[in-house]
């Protein structure tokens, strides 16, 4: 009995189909082998894509560390010196575009302080640091940078309107020995260089009632002497 190709075609037993039509049997051995190499194929590149994933680095975060030590100042991204950070040495400079107004945290090496501006061509609003500032979201000038200018020795006391170093900020030398008119009776928190001592006074011409500080003053309201710096003095310290 003789089956027609087309039906033999479609037998199960490819034994049956050889010896009925061989041409056809030729045919659909080629089809199976052909069908196993794309399974192969496709099996091999679902592999690859899944090692690629699966190696794919993570993105790299740069920690805070100490207060610069070879850099004079570095600024981070996020309060407290955490996440992304980038330093500068001595002189003026802008920050780079990946970097402007991202700026919400920043240390500075003692013996410097840092003028921060709101423009690239050192203009704008502007506020300066000695020491460390952990967090310029409580000094309203969070992510607002775009260039600055960093300096030595130039700033030994700087002065707060508010208290934990919060508003705007007056910041000056032992040059100075009066507070701006603009500054008269405003200070509620001080920053003073490591190395120095500075003594306020209530009045004009080291007048009326005084206190020394011998470090930060975070808060003048519990030293009872909050909006009352007329005049002052800064020293070194021994």
């Amino acid at each position: 009995m003789k089956f027609p190709c087309k039906l033999a075609a479609g037998v199960a037993f490819p034994i049956l189909l050889l010896l009925a039509c061989p041409a056809a049997a030729q045919s659909s051995l080629q089809n199976i082998k052909q069908h196993r190499v794309e399974r192969q194929f496709d099996s091999d590149t679902t592999t690859s894509t899944r090692d690629t994933t699966t190696r794919e680095a993570p993105k790299r975060t740069l920690s805070a560390d100490s207060t610069p030590t070879a850099d004079t100042v570095c600024f981070y991204e996020d309060v407290d010196y955490r996440g992304q950070k980038t330093c500068a040495d001595d002189g003026t400079a802008r920050v780079s575009a990946d970097w402007d107004n991202r700026v919400s945290s920043l240390k500075v090496k003692p013996g410097h302080s840092v003028q921060m501006y709101q423009y690239f061509n050192h203009s704008g609003r502007t506020m300066t640091v000695i020491g460390n500032e952990p967090n310029l979201v409580a000094r309203k000038f969070n992510d607002t940078m775009s260039s600055f200018k960093l300096n030595s020795g130039n700033a030994q006391v700087c002065f707060y309107e508010h208290v934990d170093y919060a508003g705007a900020s007056y910041c000056t030398d032992a040059s100075a020995a009066q507070m701006p008119s603009s500054w008269n009776d405003r200070a509620s928190s001080v920053r003073v260089q490591p190395g120095h001592t500075v003594r306020l006074y209530q009045h004009n011409n080291y007048g009326g009632s005084s206190i020394t500080l011998t470090g930060n003053e975070p808060n003048l309201v519990e030293r009872r002497f909050n909006d009352a710096v007329s005049s002052f003095r800064v020293a070194k310290s021994n």
